[in-house]
Order: structure tokens, then sequence, then C-alpha cells
């Protein structure tokens, strides 16, 4: 009863994000070329002529930085909810 399933929601995801990966392999990752602003900073016409060094590093970047802004959201939650718990955050 009230066990945290935060985790395996987590792991879920997770296990998603991988299946779809094994399913579309690069046509995904050109879709998420696709949704970025990417040929505006090369000045390419089309993402299949970009340089895949830049594109490792550009989406490596993009995980980074995504990563970042989803661990700064949990810490917001888990502010909230401490607040609205009553708990002092040190």
């Amino acid at each position: 009863m009230g066990e945290d399933t935060r985790g395996d929601e987590e792991t879920e995801q997770e296990q998603d994000e991988v299946s779809i990966s094994k399913h579309y392999g690069w046509l995904l990752t050109l879709y998420e070329l696709s949704e970025t602003s990417i040929l505006s900073i090369t000045g390419d016409k089309s993402i299949l002529d970009l340089n895949i060094v830049f594109i490792f590093n550009f989406l490596s970047m993009k995980n980074e930085i995504d990563r970042k802004k989803a661990q700064e959201q949990k810490k917001q939650v888990e502010k909230i909810k401490m607040q609205s718990y009553g708990r002092r955050i040190r």
C-alpha cells in the first residue's frame, strides 16, 4: 500500500523509448533532427547532407540539455511537494 511507483513508471517509459528506437532506428533520428533548427545552424538544405560527426555532437548536446531540464523540473516538483506538506527544505 502507498508504495512509491515512480521508479516503475520511469522504467516503463525508458523501455518504451528503447523499443521505439529499436523499431524505427535511424528514421527516429531523422525525425528528431527534423524537429530542430539544425539546418539553420549549418545552412544546409537537407538533413541528409549534414556531417555525421556534427549530427552526433548536436544530438549529444540536445540530450544533455533535455536531461538537465528534466532534472530541474524534477527538483521543482519535489520542492513544491515538500512545501505543500509544510516541510522546510534546506
